[in-house]
């Protein structure tokens, strides 16, 4: 079960929830960049920017830095036990899982006619939520574009509890 005091991070599951049967199916959640190579805590931002500027010189400046932080946010950042959420836009479900392995990195199949190296985690996906049982505070909370964040503790709250 969830544990109540762990973190809680947001991780979509590509534009409009795309890959979430992949993420349910198979027990993971990941993201994609893989090339940069191995993201550990004593990377500096900067290390991981040149990286990708090397794999990806073509991305736009503008969103290297939100690259560069979920990089080190999903490798670096969430820990075993801490609770993932991912959203299904068609369902308007949130779904809530317990993260049960480190980052890996691996060829990954984001579509069937897509694959590409990308960092991995195993997930126990093990709740359900509808978004109209939550309140509004909560909806707009877990409403960033960001591909992968850190959940408000009051967002977190509630989710556990619903």
């Amino acid at each position: 079960m969830v544990n109540p005091s762990a973190d809680m991070f947001m991780v979509r599951a590509g534009e409009d929830g795309l890959v979430l049967p992949r993420f349910l199916n198979k027990g993971v959640a990941y993201i994609g960049w893989g090339d940069v190579g191995p993201v550990v805590p004593t990377d500096s931002k900067e290390d991981i920017r040149r990286r990708l500027d090397r794999m990806d010189p073509m991305q736009g400046p503008g969103a290297r830095p939100n690259i560069v932080g979920m990089l080190r946010r999903f490798c670096c950042e969430i820990g075993v036990g801490d609770t993932l959420v991912t959203y299904d836009p068609r369902t308007r479900q949130y779904h809530l899982g317990i993260v049960t392995s480190d980052a890996d990195i691996r060829l990954t199949a984001w579509h069937d006619d897509y694959v590409e190296r990308g960092y991995v985690r195993s997930v126990d996906w093990v709740k359900v939520l509808r978004r109209d049982s939550l309140s509004m505070a909560t909806r707009k909370g877990l409403n960033s574009q960001l591909s992968c964040y850190k959940v408000s503790d009051g967002v977190r709250r509630e989710l556990l509890e619903g």
